[in-house]
C-alpha cells in the first residue's frame, strides 16, 4: 500500500517559491494537500515551529515538506511564487481544500462518522458509539492494510519523536525549535501526515451525502469554536464527537 515518499527541509524563500508554483498546479477535487502543525502549546497563546505539508496526487510517489517556520517566521507564508500568490493565500482559499486530521477536511470526524458501515463491513451487529474521537494512531492501526512491517516502522518514529517531547518525562515541546532538525523529529512529523490520504479516501468514500454534510458542518463549527474568546484548547472534552448518529448529543452540540 505505501508508496515512495520524499522528505525535504524547507528553510529557505526560493524553496517556498518552488513549492507555492507546484500547490497552484495541482487538483482540488479529490484534496491533494494535506498538513498538521507541531510547535510550542499550540493555540492562539503558542507558537508553530514546522508545518508538515504533504501532496498527494494518488501516484505512486508523494512528497513531504517540513517548512521551518522557526527559522522562516512570516516568510513561509508570505513569500509569493512567480506570480504574486502566497502559501497564505493558499491556505485561506476556499478553493483549495487542505486536509488535516482535526481541521476543516476533518479526517478525526470523518472516522467518527463512518463507524456504522466500518461495524457493518466488520460483520458486528448492535448499536455502535461515536461518543470518543479516535487518535491518529488507532485509526492508522485499526483501519488502513498495512503490512506489519509498515506499522511497526510508523509507530517507532512515532514512539521515538514523542520520547522527546513528552512532558510527563521532563522534556519540552522546544524540541521543535532546536536547529538543526534531528532525524528523530523528521520522522515524527513526516508520520503524521503519511497515511492522511489513505485515511481519507477510506472515511470520506464510506460516507452518505447526508454525513458527508454532518462531517463539514461539524468541522466548521469546531474551527468557529477554536476562534471564540472563551476557547479552552486542552481538557477532556476534546476527546468528545461534536455529536452522534441515532439523535445522540455530545458536548451540547448537535450536527
Amino acid at each position: 500500500m505505501a508508496a515512495h515518499c520524499e522528505i525535504t527541509v524547507v528553510d529557505s524563500t526560493a524553496q517556498i517559491t518552488e513549492i507555492v508554483d507546484l500547490l497552484l498546479q495541482i487538483q482540488t477535487d479529490p484534496p491533494s494537500i494535506y498538513i498538521d502543525l507541531v510547535g510550542v502549546s499550540l493555540s492562539r497563546h503558542g507558537s508553530i515551529s514546522i508545518v508538515t505539508l504533504m501532496v498527494d496526487t494518488r501516484n505512486p510517489r508523494k512528497h513531504i515538506w517540513l517548512l521551518d517556520i522557526c527559522t522562516l517566521g512570516a516568510l513561509a507564508f508570505d513569500t509569493p511564487g512567480k506570480g504574486d500568490k502566497t502559501i497564505r493565500n493558499i491556505l485561506e482559499s476556499p478553493e483549495i481544500p487542505e486536509v488535516f486530521f482535526d481541521g476543516i477536511e476533518n479526517v478525526q470526524l470523518m472516522e467518527n462518522a463512518s463507524r456504522d458501515s466500518k461495524h457493518r463491513m466488520g460483520g458486528s451487529r448492535g448499536p455502535v458509539s461515536r461518543k470518543f474521537l479516535h487518535g491518529l494512531a488507532k485509526c492508522i492501526e485499526s483501519d488502513l492494510r498495512l503490512s506489519f512491517k509498515e506499522k511497526a516502522a510508523w509507530k517507532l518514529a512515532k514512539d521515538k519523536g514523542e520520547k522527546l517531547f513528552r512532558p510527563e518525562r521532563g522534556d519540552t515541546y522546544e524540541v521543535f525549535n532546536t536547529r538543526p532538525l534531528s532525524a528523530d523529529i523528521i520522522a515524527y512529523c513526516a508520520g503524521d501526515v503519511r497515511f492522511l490520504p489513505e485515511l481519507w479516501y477510506r472515511y470520506w468514500h464510506g460516507l452518505t451525502w447526508d454525513w458527508q454534510n454532518k462531517v463539514k458542518d461539524g468541522a466548521k463549527k469546531r474551527v468557529w469554536e477554536s476562534q471564540s474568546a472563551d476557547y479552552m484548547p486542552n481538557g477532556s472534552h476534546k476527546a468528545l464527537a461534536l455529536a452522534g448518529g441515532r439523535g445522540q448529543e455530545y458536548s451540547g452540540a448537535r450536527i
